[in-house]
């Protein structure tokens, strides 16, 4: 069904009111009324990804099972230091965020998860080191999703 305005000489007719009233009656429904009314509804309806709750809940079971994309490499542990001791958070080892596409929804969810936390500890001004075993810490100023663990410390006050 399309909508057509119709006017005559005088003004608009009673089938132009009506036709206003069902034109915002459908928009506010979510209609695309340029479009066929079969169609309109079926294609613009917003589609329901999985919740964020659910993304985390799929990682944690695939943490478990071990069950990775052949993108991921492993995965690899932020630990964040804090009063209460460290918090170590879990996410899949890429060889860079190119092959972020290559990866599933849980996993992509967990990678980006881990670059929030990076990010928000450099807004703090926290100092977050790539730890890798028998070397010394190396200082990191962005997210490296290759790296096995990173740590985040809290920002040292002198005097």
């Amino acid at each position: 069904m399309y909508v057509v305005l119709s006017y005559n000489v005088v003004g608009p007719t009673v089938h132009h009111y009506h036709l206003c009233s069902l034109y915002k009656e459908r928009v506010q429904e979510g209609y695309n009324l340029y479009r066929p009314y079969e169609l309109s509804r079926k294609e613009y309806a917003p589609m329901a990804g999985p919740s964020q709750a659910e993304l985390e809940r799929l990682w944690k079971e695939r943490c478990q099972t071990g069950n990775f994309s052949p993108a991921v490499l492993g995965a690899g542990t932020i630990r964040v230091m804090g009063k209460s001791g460290d918090t170590p958070l879990q996410f899949p080892r890429i060889a860079s965020l190119d092959a972020l596409t290559e990866l599933e929804p849980d996993e992509q969810y967990a990678v980006q998860a881990a670059q929030r936390i990076i990010e928000q500890a450099r807004t703090e001004n926290r100092t977050v080191f790539a730890v890798a075993p028998g070397q010394q810490p190396e200082p990191i100023s962005e997210f490296r999703p290759d790296v096995e663990s990173l740590m985040i410390v809290a920002r040292v006050a002198g005097g």
